[in-house]
C-alpha cells in the first residue's frame, strides 16, 4: 500500500498541451530522431508508388516512398516494382541514413521536434548534401530559426538539365536550368509551416486551442490512406 495517491490520468486537452510543449522544447540535434508524425508526413508527401517512376523529367527513378536505391544497394530502374511493407522498410533505412548526414553537418545545433522533422523531410526529398551545403545549418547555429525555416522555400525548383561541375568541383545545376514545379512548391510550403510552427508556439506560450492547426496527432497514421496499404 502506498501513502501517495495514484496520479490521475491526463485529460485529452492536457495530453495535447504536453505533446505541444515536448515538440517546441529545443534539444541538441544529436539527441533528436524523426517523430512518428514526421514519418507519416514524409510518406504522405512522397506518396506510395508500387512501380518505378521519374518524379520529374531527368530525375532518378524512384519507387515506394521515394526510394532511389533498392534493398540490395543497386539503383532503382524503370520497370522495378515494390510492395508497401518493403517500401516502408526502405523508407526507414533512407531516413536513418539522411538523419545521420544531417546531424554530422548540423553539429551542436538546438532544434524543436517541428524544426527537426521539417528539415529531415526536406533532406529526404532533395538530399542531405543539398541541405548541408545551404545556409540552413549556419542560420540554425546563430539562432536565426525563422530565417533557417524560410530557406526551405528556396528548394521549390528542379534542375531541368544534367548537373555540371563548377570551379570548386561541386555538381551544380547549369545556369537557367532551375524550373519551378507546383508540387515542390506545395511540399516546401508544408515543410516551412511545420518548421515555423515550433517558433510561433514558443513565442505564444503554447495554447492547445491556437496550436491545434499545427500539431500532428500521434494517431493520424492509423487512419491515413497510405497506412491502409500495409
Amino acid at each position: 500500500f502506498s501513502r501517495f495517491p495514484s496520479p490521475l490520468p491526463l485529460s485529452r486537452r492536457a495530453r495535447g498541451k504536453r505533446r505541444a510543449m515536448n515538440n517546441t522544447a529545443r534539444a541538441l540535434v544529436a539527441g533528436l530522431a524523426l517523430s512518428a508524425a514526421g514519418l507519416v508526413y514524409i510518406a504522405a508527401d512522397e506518396s506510395y508508388t508500387n512501380q518505378a517512376i521519374r518524379p520529374v523529367p531527368g530525375d532518378k527513378p524512384t519507387y515506394g516512398f521515394g526510394s532511389t536505391v533498392k534493398a540490395d544497394g543497386s539503383p532503382v530502374r524503370m520497370g522495378d516494382t515494390i510492395t508497401p511493407p518493403a517500401a516502408l522498410v526502405l523508407a526507414a533505412r533512407d531516413i536513418a541514413m539522411k538523419e545521420g548526414a544531417l546531424k554530422a553537418c548540423m553539429g551542436d545545433v538546438l532544434l524543436t521536434q517541428y524544426e527537426y522533422d521539417a528539415i529531415v523531410s526536406l533532406a529526404y526529398n532533395v538530399g542531405p548534401s543539398a541541405v548541408c551545403q545551404s545556409s540552413i545549418p549556419a542560420k540554425f547555429r546563430v539562432g536565426d530559426y525563422e530565417a533557417a525555416c524560410k530557406t526551405i522555400l528556396d528548394f521549390s525548383k528542379f534542375c531541368s538539365k544534367p548537373k555540371i561541375k563548377n570551379a570548386a568541383g561541386k555538381w551544380v545545376c547549369p545556369p537557367g536550368a532551375l524550373k519551378p514545379l507546383k508540387g515542390l512548391e506545395n511540399q516546401r510550403q508544408r515543410e516551412y509551416r511545420l518548421c515555423i510552427s515550433g517558433i510561433r508556439n514558443q513565442e505564444s506560450g503554447i495554447n492547445p486551442k491556437t496550436s491545434r492547426s499545427v500539431l500532428i496527432p500521434d494517431t493520424w497514421h492509423l487512419s491515413s490512406g497510405w497506412a491502409r496499404h500495409v
